[in-house]
């Protein structure tokens, strides 16, 4: 829901900015404003993006140490039941 939103923004904003650049009453000021603040907006979205992934790398990371870790715990809980079994 949260990325139709932010899509659905995103595509609004380009809609009004190339408006503007193709009106004929729009000063070459604005227009270079309107350019400016596109190449922010792109930035950013590419700099979230990274974000995303580098977070879901991490992520990804911790949740396999995670299990990683449990997977060794449990083995270590059968090895101690089956030595506690053989005294």
């Amino acid at each position: 829901k949260y990325k139709q939103i932010r899509d659905d923004y995103n595509r609004l904003l380009y809609r009004r900015a190339g408006q503007l650049q193709t009106s004929k009453a729009a000063s070459s000021a604005a227009k270079a404003v309107v350019d400016d603040m596109q190449d922010r907006l792109r930035k950013e979205i590419a700099e979230r993006e990274a974000e995303a992934a580098l977070y879901s790398a991490r992520l990804y990371e911790s949740e396999r140490q995670m299990s990683d870790w449990y997977v060794e715990r449990r083995m270590l809980e059968d090895h101690i039941a089956k030595l506690n079994e053989e005294v």
